[in-house]
């Protein structure tokens, strides 16, 4: 089988990141419909939060042992297997009728991301050369902004155009893993093979080796606590943005929303910054103090409410673009950390971070605005979340710089 060309992996870098957006707009999807899941199925505040949270807490406690899961049946069968859960599992809840089955499809959904995101970026690696992998990997990193913005594109043509104001975001879900899965056998499969013949073949000089041997080393974990850390702000700062920016200032609804459009759009051209600067050879510790740093701070400054409108949103913009710098240079860096047979465990601890980072940020700050009754106070966590972001920081890469 002839070596596949330039384009043609290029081609297939861009399929395998249109599954990762499978992934990311199921991420996205329930914000917009918890209103009408309440009153069609009848639920409680405390059930929906459940019905939202679930996916990543089921990704928070399981990421590990699908990153071994993974390194075991190897990532191209669990690319396939993601895909398969979600359409599936996409299928459950479009069908759901009480409480329990909807909680139930969507941790599927939980475990179906987890495997995608953890396989895919190793097959784009084994399909990109190591030269051009940081823009590859800065293309994959907008998985999950690029999926949820495009579940709020779905879920507006969805509440405007159809009389069930939910479940069509789920069969659309299930339409995209049909597509997806379509995508992966015959146009990716193949791909993948021969480049697995070319290894095999090949006598070129072998890569070169990690510079640890074990995953649970001092640099890959404060890594992975890196991604946990970029969650806590990204997560909770386009979680509560809308509602901030309505309740102290004059911007109405549906301006503060389209702000958090523009912040999601901003958080994936930092993705592609951080991999284009990454290919231009700055170092990782470089960008990953800029990317925390920055997003932090100017988080901060959009819950001070003494600040200007404008100076605020700028801000907001700021903070998703530096930040969005952080998941392409961490996906670059795999090969630097761990060895290739440990990828999926690595990336299998990054996610567990990434998604503790989730669960937890919002919690903590609307606990912490709500016991001081003023959102003054989110300034204060986000100024938290960069002073530990300094410490983790200046442990990383301390021997090598």
């Amino acid at each position: 089988m002839a070596s596949p060309g330039i384009k043609r992996r290029w081609l297939t870098v861009l399929m395998l990141t249109l599954c990762g957006y499978l992934a990311g707009y199921n991420v996205g999807k329930v914000a917009a419909a918890l209103p009408f899941i309440r009153a069609d199925l009848d639920l409680s505040l405390f059930k929906a939060g459940t019905v939202a949270s679930s996916y990543s807490v089921a990704a928070m406690l399981l990421a590990t042992l699908v990153g071994l899961f993974v390194s075991r049946i190897g990532a191209v069968l669990a690319v396939c297997c993601g895909v398969s859960l979600s359409g599936l599992a996409g299928v459950v809840g479009a069908s759901a009728d009480s409480y329990g089955s909807l909680l139930g499809g969507r941790l599927a959904e939980g475990i179906g991301y987890i495997l995608l995101a953890i396989s895919i970026p190793i097959l784009i690696a084994k399909v990109i050369s190591e030269k051009s992998r940081p823009i590859a990997m800065g293309l994959w990193g907008t998985f999950i902004p690029g999926g949820v913005a495009l579940s709020m594109l779905a879920s507006v043509v969805v509440q405007n155009y159809t009389v069930e104001q939910w479940r069509p975001l789920w069969w659309f879900a299930c339409g995209m893993s049909l597509f997806c899965l379509v995508l992966l056998i015959f146009a990716v499969l193949p791909v993948l093979k021969a480049v697995g013949q070319e290894e095999v073949t090949s006598t070129g000089a072998p890569l070169q080796p990690a510079l640890y041997h074990s995953v649970f080393e001092r640099d890959p974990i404060l890594l992975a606590v890196c991604f946990g850390l970029y969650s806590m702000f990204f997560v909770t700062l386009v979680t509560y943005l809308p509602t901030v920016l309505t309740e102290t200032s004059a911007l109405s609804v549906q301006a503060a929303t389209r702000v958090s459009v523009f912040v999601v759009l901003c958080n994936i051209l930092g993705n592609l910054l951080g991999g284009w600067l990454m290919g231009r050879g700055i170092r990782l510790k470089s960008i990953l103090v800029f990317a925390l740093m920055g997003s932090c701070l100017c988080s901060g400054v959009v819950f001070i409410e003494q600040a200007a409108i404008p100076v605020r949103v700028g801000c907001g913009l700021l903070a998703c673009l530096s930040g969005g710098m952080l998941p392409a240079s961490v996906f670059a860096s795999i090969s630097r950390f761990v060895p290739a047979q440990k990828s999926g465990l690595f990336l299998g601890v990054v996610f567990q971070t990434l998604s503790a980072g989730q669960v937890a940020g919002p919690v903590v700050l609307a606990s912490l605005v709500e016991f001081k009754g003023s959102w003054w106070w989110g300034a204060v966590y986000f100024f938290c979340v960069a002073t530990v972001s300094a410490i983790v920081l200046w442990f990383f890469q301390r021997d090598s710089g």
